[in-house]
C-alpha cells in the first residue's frame, strides 16, 4: 500500500530594494475624497518642459506601475490605496510615491493604516518632487499596515492638488505554503 505524504513548509519571500529588484504597486483605491478644485486625470505630454493634458477622473490611473497617467486629487484632496501585502518596516525605504513633473506647490502628507475605517496616521511629508521614498517606523506590537494614503498639502495661495501616478510597497512578506513535494520543487526551479 502506498502512502501519500503532505508537506507543510512555509517559505517567506521578502521584497526589498528598488522596484527593479522587487516591490508591489497599489491594487485598489479604498478611499477617495476629491479636493475643492483641480480634480482630474492627467496624461503626461512632456517632462521638459512639464506638460500635461486633462480628462475626467479615472482612479485606475493611481494603480499599478508609473505610466505617465496621473490623478490630481485636488486642493486638500485625499486618496487611500491598498497593497496586496502588508508593508514591513525594514532598513531603508518602505514605500514610494510617484507624482507628476508639475511640482509647483505639490506637497502632500503620506499616511498609513491597517484598516481605513479605523483612521489614518501620518508617517511622512512629500515635498515638491516627482518621486520620493519613505522609511516608515512602526511601533512594536502595532498591527501591520496594508494601506497608504496621500493627502494634498493645501498649498497656500495656489489652486490645484498633488498629481499622483503610482504608489509602491517596497518592503513586504509573502508566505507560501506548498502542500506537496511537487509544489515544493516548483518553488526552487
Amino acid at each position: 500500500m502506498r502512502r501519500s505524504h503532505l508537506f507543510f513548509i512555509s517559505v517567506i519571500i521578502c521584497g526589498f530594494g528598488t522596484l527593479s529588484d522587487a516591490g508591489e504597486y497599489g491594487t485598489s483605491v479604498v478611499t477617495f475624497l476629491p479636493g475643492t478644485d483641480d480634480v482630474a486625470s492627467l496624461d503626461l505630454v512632456s517632462n521638459s518642459p512639464c506638460s500635461l493634458t486633462s480628462r475626467p477622473v479615472d482612479l485606475v490611473d493611481v494603480l499599478g506601475p508609473p505610466n505617465g497617467k496621473f490623478v490630481s486629487i485636488g486642493h486638500l484632496g485625499f486618496v487611500g490605496i491598498e497593497f496586496p501585502h502588508d508593508i514591513v518596516d525594514m532598513p531603508g525605504p518602505d514605500v514610494a510615491v510617484w507624482a507628476s513633473c508639475n511640482t509647483d506647490c505639490q506637497s502632500a502628507a503620506i499616511l498609513v493604516t491597517h484598516d481605513p475605517a479605523a483612521g489614518w496616521g501620518q508617517v511622512a511629508t512629500m515635498g515638491a518632487a516627482s518621486y520620493a521614498e519613505f522609511d516608515i517606523f512602526f511601533d512594536p506590537g502595532a498591527p501591520p499596515v496594508r494601506y497608504l494614503a496621500v493627502l494634498d498639502g493645501g498649498c497656500t495661495g495656489l489652486e490645484g492638488g498633488v498629481d499622483i501616478d503610482a504608489v509602491a510597497n517596497l518592503q513586504f512578506v509573502v508566505t507560501v505554503k506548498p502542500t506537496t513535494w511537487g509544489a515544493i520543487k516548483a518553488l526552487y526551479r
